[in-house]
């Protein structure tokens, strides 16, 4: 290896995306406490995984050491995790005793693989590299993460068996989790919409070309 590659390699090793990546491996191991219905357990690599997540931005931000891989890995992390957990809690048989409604888990899928599918569109179409995160995108991906928690929390919670803990039963209850549900939704289709029109302006209404 010759000192340009060496230089290459060493400007990708910085803090953040040696968090993120090790976010990525936390994605297996979260899906095998799932699958091995280790409640408690799945509950804290998530919250491992969400604390690395605004570890790496705030120190990415902090001394500025973003980097194009970062940019390309973070998000990508941020959405295999998120995708796995809504998969792997919409099934009743691994998520018990609640569980993510399949209609939701599939609506969160299908928006990410649209917009996945869209900028890979604009991307070879009109070399569109940058994609700034909507308002509705963040909201989104707020509630999205607070549905999970809600529902890893719930079952963790019944797991642990709590006596006489009004809160945390309150944190568990179906009826908390199905307000989530309903917002998430609404916030997943809304962000869907604005990142569709976002690409159809960029498509056809924007004079940007692709260079090279």
């Amino acid at each position: 290896m010759n000192a340009a590659q060496n230089e290459t390699v060493a400007s990708w090793l910085t803090l953040p995306n040696l968090l993120t990546a090790f976010r990525l491996v936390l994605v297996p191991l979260f899906l095998q406490q799932i699958i091995n219905g280790r409640r408690i357990e799945a509950l804290l690599i998530f919250l491992l995984a969400g604390l690395t997540d605004l570890l790496d931005g705030f120190v990415a931000r902090t001394w500025n050491v973003r980097t194009a891989l970062g940019k390309i890995l973070d998000p990508a992390a941020d959405k295999l995790l998120l995708v796995t957990a809504f998969v792997a809690t919409s099934i009743p048989r691994l998520s018990q005793p609640y569980h993510m409604p399949v209609w939701l888990a599939a609506t969160v899928v299908s928006r990410d693989s649209l917009i996945a599918l869209g900028a890979l569109v604009l991307f070879l179409w009109k070399g569109v590299k940058t994609f700034t995160p909507s308002l509705w995108g963040k909201i989104c991906t707020f509630l999205q993460v607070l549905t999970v928690l809600l529902v890893l929390a719930g079952n963790a919670i019944i797991q642990a068996g709590p006596n006489n803990l009004s809160f945390l039963q309150w944190l568990a209850s179906s009826t908390l989790q199905t307000l989530f549900f309903a917002a998430t939704f609404l916030a997943t289709v809304l962000s869907g919409v604005q990142y569709t029109a976002f690409g159809l302006k960029k498509a056809f209404f924007s004079s940007e070309k692709k260079k090279g």
